[in-house]
């Protein structure tokens, strides 16, 4: 159940990240301090669990997106 500020928001911006949100982002996503982040979250995970197995939900084939500009920007990318 949304909150009533929730609600709000979702009117004005209904995707999760809005188009020009979505440039800055991928733009970003690109960098080499970003990439740094998801290394330092592997070694981060493998602090809990060091041997055998993990699920990787975000996958690199195929993925999900409320937002349209996103799944735009991806396609691009591809």
């Amino acid at each position: 159940m949304l909150s009533p500020m929730r609600k709000v928001l979702k009117k004005f911006h209904p995707e999760g990240i809005p188009w020009p949100g979505t440039a800055l982002y991928n733009a970003v996503s690109r960098t080499n301090i970003f990439q740094q982040h998801y290394e330092l979250i592997s070694r981060d995970i493998l602090t809990y669990r060091s041997e055998g197995r993990v699920l990787d939900i975000g996958v690199r084939s195929m993925g999900v997106d409320i937002s349209p500009s996103m799944v735009a920007k991806a396609r691009k990318n591809i």
